[in-house]
């Protein structure tokens, strides 16, 4: 046994401490496999006001600029004649 001992001192440079009361800590600085938040949850709020100053595209066919466009205009769903031709 003292000649395994002596060649894993040899081999790696260490050795078996002689009094048997030996302190092992946590790591430090390791943190748990996942992907990690990388930056801050917005809340609801924000995200309305983001929205809010957001460019709204302007519609060809009413010429407002408002959450639709030239397919689903009301001057288009309103017209029978136009509505007939897109079936």
């Amino acid at each position: 046994m003292q000649q395994k001992l002596d060649a894993i001192h040899d081999y790696y440079g260490v050795s078996i401490p002689e009094d048997e009361d030996v302190d092992v800590y946590a790591p430090t600085g390791l943190r748990n496999k996942g992907s990690g938040m990388g930056k801050r949850l917005i809340s609801v709020s924000e995200k309305i006001k983001a929205r809010s100053k957001k460019f709204k595209r302007k519609c060809n066919k009413c010429g407002h600029r408002t959450g639709h466009d030239s397919r689903n205009c009301h001057l288009v769903i309103g017209s029978s004649s136009l509505r007939s031709s897109y079936k």
